[in-house]
């Protein structure tokens, strides 16, 4: 039931980018405008108090961060939220990067730099929650 209800309160009109560099986190916010509100976090600190307090419907989040890497943020968000869309970033794209963050339960990986039709390809379907939205009702 927690799951449903965590799942349920998600914003579908909000992504959560973390990474250090903010150039990525440009490049994700001009892939997304118009489509949704981007939250930024510079931080692996910042990320679950803004999952927390938005819960957004997809968070993209660096593998590389000072302090609190994207890894250990992953496991913090899937321990909060066990339905969360997480898609890593980096440009570190070895196969053994890959296969551990979706064996911990990444949904995804976008390896950098990144195109807007690779940020569109895995943030679109969780955009689609709402057919009202989607049909203008």
């Amino acid at each position: 039931m927690q799951n449903e209800d965590q799942k349920s309160r998600r914003k579908s009109n909000i992504v959560l980018v973390a990474d250090d560099d903010f150039f990525m986190r440009a490049q994700v916010k001009l892939a997304l405008e118009n489509l949704v509100q981007v939250i930024e976090a510079d931080s692996g600190e910042q990320v679950l108090e803004l999952y927390k307090r938005f819960n957004p419907a997809v968070l993209l989040l660096d593998i590389h961060m000072p302090k609190m890497n994207g890894k250990l943020v992953l496991k913090d968000i899937l321990n909060y939220d066990p339905t969360a869309y997480v898609i890593m970033l980096s440009a570190d794209s070895q196969m053994s990067n890959v296969r551990e963050t979706h064996a911990k339960g990444a949904s995804g990986f976008i390896t950098k730099p990144f195109t807007k039709e690779v940020v569109l390809k895995y943030v679109t379907p969780m955009l689609l929650f709402d057919d009202s939205a989607a049909s203008g009702s």
